[in-house]
């Protein structure tokens, strides 16, 4: 379910903005969601061919979401 909603932002080239919140810095998905940035260095979602979700680990209230992703910047053509 959680690909299904990120094939969604990337379909619908959603802007992907940094901002700045209490001393973190974070991620602006299209005015959807705000999370912390792990080195995200693209302007759109639609430089992104897909977002494979490896796994997810919930432990003491934090949930780890392990990733990969394949940029159109990344593929030659």
């Amino acid at each position: 379910m959680l690909e299904e909603k990120l094939d969604e932002v990337i379909r619908n080239s959603m802007p992907l903005k940094i901002v700045h919140e209490a001393g973190v810095r974070k991620l602006d998905v299209g005015g959807l969601a705000k999370e912390a940035c792990g080195g995200t260095h693209l302007t759109n979602a639609n430089q992104i061919s897909s977002i494979k979700i490896r796994n997810i680990k919930s432990k003491k209230q934090k949930t780890q979401i392990g990733y990969e992703i394949v940029t159109t910047l990344n593929q030659k053509g």
